[in-house]
């Protein structure tokens, strides 16, 4: 497989490959449009499998009726309003809360060049936990309706203290 060289530090320097080992990276090499479509079909996919999926079950046809009606298809009321009034909208929050994660998540691994960041590397996660725990504290469990919001407003205070730590540390070195 791959053999690391080592200098006297014992860190590695380089990393060999095989003759092999490089043609098979070569051919497995994909286009980036390619990857694109691949990734569009896999979330038409799962989306239609969440507009078919639940305690009524309904076909991949009927789900496809439903969303692009013609003139010969039958009368799919029902259907048409488990789909449209219950799983859509669900359906679609679902994937565009899964779009923004993943967006957060690529900036914080850019940002941090670490690969394996997570929310708990700045104490975001922690900050809102620690939200929520005052207002169940101070409140006694009464406007648990808030913890949300006080979630989302201690989370916002530790990024805020973050940037003013970083501003400080960089005004504080130039």
């Amino acid at each position: 497989m791959f053999k690391a060289v080592a200098n006297k530090s014992n860190t590695p320097v380089a990393v060999t490959i095989s003759k092999p080992q490089r043609a098979l990276l070569r051919k497995v090499h994909i286009s980036q449009p390619i990857i694109m479509v691949l990734v569009l079909c896999c979330c038409v996919f799962s989306l239609f499998c969440a507009l078919s999926l639940g305690a009524a079950d309904i076909s991949f046809t009927d789900v496809w009726r439903s969303i692009f009606p013609s003139e010969t298809t039958t009368d799919t009321g029902f259907v048409q309003r488990i789909i449209w009034e219950l799983r859509m909208p669900r359906a679609i929050l679902a994937l565009l809360v899964g779009c923004g994660l993943a967006i957060s998540g690529l900036i914080l691994q850019i940002v941090t060049r670490n690969p394996l960041a997570d929310p708990y590397l700045f104490g975001i996660s922690s900050g809102a936990s620690l939200g929520v725990v005052i207002l169940i504290a101070f409140t006694g469990g009464i406007f648990t309706v808030f913890t949300p919001i006080a979630a989302f407003g201690r989370q916002l205070g530790c990024y805020g203290d973050v940037n003013a730590n970083f501003w400080a540390q960089t005004k504080s070195a130039s």
